[in-house]
């Protein structure tokens, strides 16, 4: 074999892999550029989906979520960044991040470009959140962030498919237009007012925001009190809502405050008190095993389903007080739970070590 088919014979077997395996690239910073083929769309469309560390090892469905405008580099690491460290310090759960990148932003203008928009959106709906369940492990909770035109978007979509839009944040959202734009008909919030007065299966959790400088935020905070004063006109059973007025952010800056604020509004019944465990753990103030069993009732009821599961690091605390108090009934029965939650991780096994009498009763 002369040098020229040796080195052909290389660079075949060197780039078939890289052929095989173009519609999912993983980059140096843990994200995953995908293609999904859409009928809907007639084309292709390009995600970035970022998985959490924990992710290979993690024996728990994730909820996931989804950001508009992935095409902005700077807006990924900013979701990115606050994923990383809430994630961290425990203030929400290990989340799936899908990126949705947009060439054309026309698809998230409901106002202007009504059924293009709404394509988009049984895009999402029919093909993007299944093709994710199929490829991930997802727990039944999705989270969706949209900023400006994607704000509005975010909040229409929640009103067409309450069940699937289980948290929302939008972020500077553009819902409000001089009378000049002729194309304005107040689309979104009309969807909203029709929205409240349905009867919702499961629980929706919706955070906005606005700033007070610029000139776009100096127009779309009328949408925004607009949205509020729909929101107060009725107590909507299984609905929470929460609006911040951002003091000193512009639209172009006021994703650095509604993301991680948003967030923390979003999880904020998910996160175990951190008092609470303080009191018990150190105080010796309540119980460890009804606590959990509190909280795990909280989430269901907050968020109408049983995946997002409470951080396993106090299961893990817990029954080591539990085990040091000599309430072995109560570690027992924490590290049962712990097991049944994270049957790979061997945090409780080790901690049945510590179990006086038969482990094989657990």
């Amino acid at each position: 074999m002369n040098t020229t088919i040796k080195t052909l014979v290389y660079l075949y077997v060197l780039l078939t892999p890289v052929l095989v395996f173009s519609q999912s690239l993983l980059s140096l910073n843990g994200e995953i550029t995908d293609t999904v083929k859409s009928p809907i769309l007639h084309k292709d469309q390009q995600i970035i989906v970022r998985l959490p560390k924990s992710y290979d090892k993690h024996s728990a469905p994730c909820p996931v979520v989804y950001y508009f405008d992935a095409q902005y580099e700077t807006l990924r690491n900013l979701v990115s960044a606050n994923v990383d460290r809430l994630m961290w310090t425990k203030d929400i759960p290990d989340v799936i991040t899908v990126g949705i990148v947009q060439w054309d932003r026309a698809h998230l203008s409901i106002e202007r470009e009504g059924e293009k928009a709404k394509l988009f959106l049984n895009y999402i709906v029919d093909e993007l959140i299944p093709y994710i369940k199929q490829k991930y492990q997802t727990a039944d909770y999705r989270v969706f962030i949209g900023h400006s035109l994607g704000g509005q978007f975010v909040t229409y979509g929640m009103t067409q498919f309450p069940n699937l839009f289980n948290g929302v944040i939008a972020i500077s959202p553009a819902l409000f237009y001089p009378e000049s734009e002729k194309w304005f008909k107040n689309a979104t919030l009309k969807a909203v007012e029709n929205f409240r007065k349905s009867t919702l299966s499961k629980p929706i959790r919706f955070y906005y925001c606005v700033g007070d400088s610029g000139f776009q935020d100096n127009q779309f905070k009328t949408g925004s009190f607009n949205l509020q004063a729909l929101f107060k006109q009725n107590s909507q059973q299984n609905f929470f809502w929460h609006f911040d007025y951002l003091n000193r952010f512009s639209h172009s800056n006021s994703p650095n405050a509604g993301i991680p604020m948003g967030w923390v509004d979003i999880f904020n019944d998910w996160h175990f008190p951190e008092l609470t465990a303080v009191d018990i753990l150190l105080h010796n103030k309540g119980n460890a095993l009804r606590a959990l069993s509190e909280h795990k009732l909280k989430i269901k009821n907050s968020y109408g389903t049983t995946d997002l599961l409470i951080p396993k690091q106090f299961f893990w605390q817990s029954g080591k007080y539990c085990l040091e108090k000599r309430n072995d009934e109560d570690a027992g029965t924490i590290i049962q739970k712990f097991i049944k939650r994270d049957p790979k991780d061997p945090m409780p096994y080790s901690m049945m070590g510590d179990l006086p009498g038969k482990p094989a009763q657990l």
